[in-house]
């Protein structure tokens, strides 16, 4: 169902593009999330993941992403991340 009153905002989002197999995915993320604890800074919201490509050879390029309070630090970029009339789907 596609509920255009749904949607995810946040400011001062930083992300990191990564291109792995699908079975390294929790050594990403962690990756990911290990490289955040050393900036120092404080997280705001979630952390969320797109997969980019349909990883037909096993091998994902997808994007890290997670909201924090500061509005810049070193060596990273920063981001609005806006996504509106969001699809969801019901598992029961």
């Amino acid at each position: 169902m596609i509920n255009p009153q749904d949607h995810i905002r946040y400011k001062n989002v930083i992300s990191r593009k990564y291109r792995f197999h699908y079975q390294e995915m929790d050594e990403v993320m962690k990756d990911f999330i290990n490289d955040i604890a050393q900036q120092k800074v404080s997280i705001r919201g979630p952390l969320f993941y797109s997969i980019n490509n349909v990883p037909l050879d096993e091998v994902i390029s997808g994007e890290f992403f997670i909201p924090i309070r500061e509005d810049s630090i070193d060596l990273w970029k920063i981001n609005s991340f806006i996504v509106t009339s969001v699809l969801k789907i019901w598992h029961l």
